[in-house]
């Protein structure tokens, strides 16, 4: 069986920063084959994200789209008013998808829904719950 993970921004961010092997990591903390899969709402988040300011964040941002160019891309509908964190919270609920994220408000969220939530565990490796 596969099971499908929804990478987000705040994910693709930070795993690298910590030179962290994603798929790798993926692999050991989920014992189905995995699909690592991106939101184009996300690679949207990342693309803003670009243009700002800082240059750490910019920098940040443009490895984070280098890298989700890795991952296929999953084109959704969102609802008007939804905000990204809400779109994936939804899909997960609706397709049992597992989501790997940093946002500790969002992975809050998906906990209290019974989504199982991947992070970066002391800077070195992923933990999933």
């Amino acid at each position: 069986m596969t099971q499908k993970v929804i990478l987000d921004a705040s994910f693709l961010i930070d795993a690298p920063r910590f030179h962290i092997n994603i798929i790798e990591e993926l692999n050991r903390c989920i014992p189905d084959t995995v699909e690592a899969v991106v939101l184009s709402q996300t690679l949207s988040e990342l693309a803003s994200m670009k243009g700002c300011r800082s240059t750490k964040d910019s920098r940040a941002a443009s490895l984070a789209l280098a890298i989700a160019g890795a991952f296929p891309v999953e084109e959704l509908q969102r609802k008007p008013e939804e905000k990204v964190d809400d779109l994936i919270l939804r899909i997960a609920l609706e397709r049992h998808w597992a989501v790997a994220t940093n946002d500790r408000a969002l992975r809050r969220r998906l906990t209290d829904n019974n989504i199982y939530t991947i992070f970066v565990r002391q800077k070195s490796h992923l933990e999933g719950r």
